[in-house]
């Protein structure tokens, strides 16, 4: 089964009371809401693009793993957003994706890595 696009939304920060970040995951869509103060507005765009690069060299689970197969980290480096694109990986141990740092914080990085390292229970890298 396709896995489903990546879809980013920036909120105001009272719209997630629990943390800089928030998702619902569907067979169909994958929507994170993201705080707007932690984020700057260029990188939703190479995000998702980066994103459906990773998504299509993955195929989504019937039913999600008891843990996850490996860490998908976003890791905060001296890149430009364009970077991205041609800088993520997918080994035996998760996904690596590099992320501009000077467009977003290290509390957002954290809590996305989190986040996406949960979401590796629903899906799996294409042999």
């Amino acid at each position: 089964m396709r896995v489903p696009p990546l879809r980013l939304v920036l909120v105001p920060n009272s719209e997630i009371p629990f943390g800089a970040l928030a998702s619902f995951l569907t067979p169909e869509v994958d929507t994170w809401f993201l705080d707007g103060e932690q984020i700057d507005e260029r990188l939703p765009e190479p995000l998702s693009r980066t994103a459906w690069d990773i998504q299509s060299r993955c195929t989504f689970r019937d039913t999600p793993r008891e843990q996850p197969w490996g860490e998908a980290a976003l890791v905060r480096e001296d890149i430009s957003p364009n970077e991205m694109r041609e800088s993520w990986k997918i080994t035996h141990s998760g996904i690596y994706v590099p992320v501009p740092q000077h467009l977003i914080t290290a509390r957002l990085a954290a809590q996305a890595t989190a986040h996406a390292t949960e979401h590796l229970r629903f899906i799996e890298p294409l042999p």
